[in-house]
């Protein structure tokens, strides 16, 4: 297989080549950008031992016809994104997502925010002074949050613990 590009105005910008199949890939103006097409030709030797070409395929050769093919939307794929690329926009910079501020008297490394979604409960913290509790992340962190959250999460934990035994009984009784 062999790939080869050329640009003059009246030749395929690229040529791919599979056993005696080539496929020539076009690129035209559009309206909407640059279109292409591709055009399939086989070459071989005629009685005269002359190389001729032509747009018929024997079944023998199907397969090199079909994989010079895919190799050609390959390319055309890859072009296309170039271009696309090429002229499109700069990308906006990234903002920043703002980092949880730890209450005053907390440690900021075991802090995070009650609307953090992976937080479970655990038992209470003695030293707790009652407006925060610790809880433990699925990953194994502890962290402290305000006790109003931290009934939430109890109250959603004993629903799922409800659902979940309501689900095994009825396999059981199944």
């Amino acid at each position: 297989m062999t790939q080869e590009q050329n640009s003059p105005n009246n030749a395929p910008v690229a040529r791919i080549r599979c056993e005696s199949i080539t496929v020539g890939i076009w690129e035209n103006a559009g309206q909407y950008g640059p279109m292409h097409a591709i055009h399939v030709q086989r070459s071989y030797l005629d009685a005269n031992g002359q190389w001729q070409n032509t747009t018929s395929v024997p079944t023998n050769q199907i397969l090199a016809a079909a994989k010079a093919m895919e190799l050609a939307y390959t390319w055309i794929a890859r072009r296309r994104e170039q271009l696309r690329t090429a002229s499109a926009p700069a990308p906006k910079p990234a903002v920043a997502k703002p980092q949880p501020v730890a209450p005053a008297g907390h440690d900021p490394d075991n802090y995070a925010e009650p609307t953090d979604p992976r937080r479970r409960p655990t038992e209470p913290d003695p030293n707790d002074s009652g407006e925060f509790r610790t809880i433990k992340l699925s990953n194994g962190t502890t962290h402290r949050v305000s006790v109003d959250v931290a009934a939430e999460i109890e109250a959603q934990r004993d629903l799922n613990n409800e659902i979940n035994e309501s689900a095994s009984r009825q396999r059981t009784a199944a």
